[in-house]
């Protein structure tokens, strides 16, 4: 790679600052992760560290953004490994990150668990929770035609599908032999973040997706992320490991977008004080915006999470308007018709 002059880093506010703040110990996450411990005999939490330390995210290139990034990553690393060090008895670390300030703890013993909230560096702590797939029916009615006659189609950027996966092989991402091959191909890189199942999308759902993602955007290049496990869910904890990946290799990729068709939970207010919101926040600081499912289940007051997240570009749904009444089953949607 050509290196360019450093460019300094843009001075923008980083929408990262707010999730910065210490947040107070939530007690429904203690006491569910005491109910998972007494059921599954381990639970996995995320920790939150150097609040007070860790240079704020910024949009830059070449070499600002790399520095800015080397910092960052050094200083989460010795605030993870000061917390990582001071783990009780049956408290370990299992997972950390490049640029999220956070680290996953599996804990198996009651009174270890009983000791975290307390723990010296630790800022804040989340459990590390299963999310379930939403799926997107049909190309969203969107206007589509018109902004790519205005140009808006994609080219030169790329966007992060975090999903069950990507199957390059289909035909609508340019006849993939292999990820980049031929040139007509574009789908650019096809991580495994989870644990790998051995196969590229196990169920469809991050392959339709990125199709869909494709289509509104037929210039952009893509990127396949595969977060969802073999029991069906996608944890917290690989959703901040693949928002990581794309804040590290934003550069390399022009990454501008990720989305998340995915989600859990009831949420009738923002869900600022979470391990989402500081990934989300931190992506959106770097110049990746995030959009997120709003959920299924056809709420009139509340939505899933992630797409609770204060930084986050909630996605409901959009329909023609001679499709009539839409019926869920809790609610009807009258502005349909």
């Amino acid at each position: 790679m050509a290196c360019a002059p450093a460019e300094p880093a843009e001075e923008v506010e980083s929408t990262a600052e707010s999730a910065r703040q210490r947040p107070a110990v939530d007690p429904q996450v203690w006491s569910a992760a005491r109910d998972i411990l007494a059921r599954e005999g381990s639970v996995r939490l995320l920790v939150r560290v150097g609040s007070d330390t860790v240079p704020a995210m910024r949009r830059g290139k070449n070499a600002a953004r790399t520095r800015l990034l080397d910092q960052r990553r050094t200083t989460i690393r010795a605030a993870v490994d000061r917390v990582a060090s001071a783990l009780p008895s049956g408290a370990r670390k299992v997972q950390d990150f490049d640029q999220m300030p956070l680290a996953v703890v599996e804990v198996t013993d009651t009174t270890a668990l009983a000791s975290l909230s307390s723990l010296t560096g630790a800022d804040a702590w989340y459990l590390d929770e299963p999310h379930e797939r939403f799926l997107d029916d049909s190309l969203p009615l969107i206007a589509q035609p018109e902004a790519a006659a205005e140009g808006f189609t994609g080219a030169g950027t790329a966007v992060a599908v975090l999903d069950t996966g990507l199957d390059y092989r289909h035909a609508d991402f340019g006849s993939c032999t292999a990820v980049g091959t031929p040139a007509s191909c574009r789908v650019v890189a096809n991580k495994e973040i989870a644990p790998s199942d051995g196969s590229l999308d196990d169920s469809g759902h991050g392959t339709n997706v990125a199709a869909i993602v494709g289509g509104v955007a037929p210039d952009t290049d893509l990127i396949g992320m595969d977060v969802f496990r073999s029991d069906g869910y996608a944890y917290t904890s690989d959703i901040v490991s693949a928002i990581d990946w794309v804040v590290r290799n934003q550069d390399a990729y022009n990454i501008v977008a990720l989305n998340m068709s995915l989600g859990g939970g009831q949420y009738t207010s923002e869900c600022g004080a979470t391990a989402y919101e500081l990934a989300i926040a931190t992506a959106e600081a770097a110049g990746v915006a995030s959009a997120v499912a709003t959920g299924n289940n056809g709420w009139t007051n509340s939505i899933a999470s992630p797409a609770c997240a204060p930084s986050a570009v909630k996605v409901g749904a959009v329909y023609a308007t001679s499709y009539g009444r839409i019926g869920w089953s809790t609610c009807t949607d009258t502005s349909t018709e």
